[in-house]
């Protein structure tokens, strides 16, 4: 491990893996990726069956009905804010069910074993979205 780095290059090269992979299967996602010291996360919500649009400032943002998308079809236009909630709604349940049980773990074992440990470095795509 490069402690003088603020991520794990092993693992920005397999999230470009993954990353590739739901591309190449137009899914989105969440992803979290761990080596000693070192977290590596990724979020896509905009394959193209949806509308959404994550951007560092805004947030995540619907794509309007004249996005160049949709090319003012406003029946794709519904369709795709479907699908964009049934993704954001199948994702947050599966991801709840995930780590809630992880989190209290965590915090169970940290207090058995009087845990005194750094929460780690951790990146993402949040410094460049997609």
């Amino acid at each position: 491990m490069n402690n003088n780095l603020n991520y794990s290059p092993k693992l920005k090269t397999a999230m470009e893996e993954i990353k590739e992979i739901m591309n190449k299967h137009d899914i989105g996602g969440i992803v979290i990726i761990h080596t000693p010291g070192f977290g590596e996360h990724y979020t896509k919500i905009n394959p193209s069956y949806s509308a959404l649009e994550l951007k560092q400032r805004e947030g995540i943002l619907m794509k309007g009905r004249n996005n160049e998308k949709f090319k003012g079809d406003s029946k794709k236009h519904l369709k795709a804010i479907e699908n964009s909630l049934n993704l954001l709604k199948i994702i947050c349940d599966l991801a709840g069910r995930t780590i809630l049980p992880l989190i209290n773990a965590s915090e169970m074992l940290d207090k058995y074993y009087d845990a005194s440990h750094d929460k780690g470095k951790h990146s993402g795509h949040d410094e460049v979205f997609n």
